[in-house]
């Protein structure tokens, strides 16, 4: 794998480590709107149940992390490409909690075949639309994950998943309106749905394109987080 798959694919694993340590923990307490399945229950072993403890020594955590992505790779037993694109969205379903599903399609003056360019563009859209729902932005941020697409095409578009919090969805709508006038966007580049019964449906649709091989190819980089893309770490 290149230096940016394994980057990616640790900050998927370890959020998905510390998700299924808090699952873990309250599942016998609360009741959850999403069941996890045995499969992804199964995959967590007595020595990933362990909270790790705090240091500041990041190569050290980073070599911990990095033995448990290669245990997910070694263990071809349980974890085929299905299983783990199984797991990854189950993972965001619960991490994310997702209420609405946000497309972001890119005008035609915008449109590339440079994923890294579309990115960009992306960010200038989301930064617009953050700022169009709420003051200081950048300190409480609506997290959210994108995937990126480029389908039938070679240009790409996004798939955006992120839980409303508190908004309610007169403003979330405006939010768009106002996205729209800021960038100077088409209507048809941002369209906002709500999430009804189907999440599971509905994450499974955004994630249909990354690959999962054994060959341990991933295509990660059309794996983005909000963090990531503007930069915001707590």
């Amino acid at each position: 794998m290149n230096k940016n798959t394994i980057q990616t694919l640790i900050k998927i694993i370890k959020r998905m480590y510390y998700t299924f340590i808090r699952l873990y923990n309250s599942h016998r307490q609360e009741n959850t709107s999403i069941e996890i399945s045995k499969t992804v229950t199964g995959l967590i072993n007595d020595k990933f149940l362990i909270q790790p403890k705090q240091n500041k020594n990041t190569e050290s955590y980073g070599q911990k992390i990095d033995s448990f992505v290669k245990s997910i790779y070694s263990d071809k037993k349980h974890l085929t490409p299905n299983t783990i694109r199984k797991i990854l969205n189950e993972w965001i379903a619960q991490e994310y909690n997702p209420t609405h599903f946000l497309t972001v399609q890119l005008p035609d003056n915008q449109k590339t075949k440079d994923l890294y360019i579309s990115i960009n563009h992306l960010r200038n859209i989301m930064k617009a639309f953050e700022k169009s729902l709420m003051n200081n932005w950048n300190r409480h941020h609506l997290r959210f994950i994108a995937i990126a697409e480029n389908g039938t095409s070679s240009d790409w578009h996004f798939h955006i998943l992120f839980n409303q919090r508190n908004f309610i969805e007169e403003e979330l709508q405006n939010a768009i309106l106002k996205a729209n006038i800021r960038e100077q966007l088409p209507s048809y580049c941002l369209e906002l749905k709500q999430i009804q019964n189907n999440l599971l449906e509905v994450v499974s649709y955004c994630t249909k394109e990354i690959k999962i091989h054994w060959n341990k190819k991933f295509n990660s980089k059309s794996i983005i987080f909000s963090e990531d893309l503007f930069n915001i770490y707590k």
